[in-house]
């Protein structure tokens, strides 16, 4: 879990706030890995905004659908990560994208403009690219849009 940078979005999140105060931030995942005292160790950050946050838990099938259209972004502020499928899930749905500058993350959002790349770790950046998106959606949904394009010919699957 700490791979995923799930600590430097949540420390994000009232940085974002201040800006968009009606933001409400949707997790999904599962929280109960028992080898992982990460989520334990991010438990204050979750409190401190714990009514601007609410937890889904692990989500598949039409629960997963309905998350990725509910959204008004997808932020993925990994550390690591070769693949990121739930980034090609979430523009698949037509979801814009904040990224972090790594290794498959960035790939997307370079070749279509779909969303923001912003350097891992770097908190300020991170809800800077949000609030951006938050404030110019439609900028963000058609080039969005346009990069399902580029999922349909590299053939990443269309959830339904």
């Amino acid at each position: 879990m700490e791979e995923k940078g799930f600590d430097i979005l949540l420390q994000a999140i009232p940085l974002v706030l201040k800006e968009q105060p009606n933001t409400h931030f949707l997790f999904a995942g599962d929280t109960h890995i028992s080898y992982e005292p990460f989520f334990e160790q991010v438990q204050s950050l979750i409190e401190e905004n714990k009514e601007k946050i609410t937890l889904l838990g692990l989500l598949d099938g039409p629960e997963l659908t309905y998350f990725y259209k509910s959204l008004s972004l997808f932020a993925l502020s990994s550390r690591s990560d070769c693949f990121p499928l739930t980034q090609m899930e979430a523009v698949r749905s037509g979801v814009p994208v904040v990224v972090t500058n790594i290794p498959g993350a960035r790939m997307l959002v370079k070749e279509t403009g779909c969303g923001i790349i912003v350097p891992a770790e770097h908190v300020k950046q991170l809800a800077r690219a949000i609030i951006t998106i938050l404030q110019n959606p439609a900028d963000y949904r058609k080039k969005t849009a346009d990069a399902v394009q580029w999922l349909d010919f590299y053939a990443v699957p269309k959830l339904d």
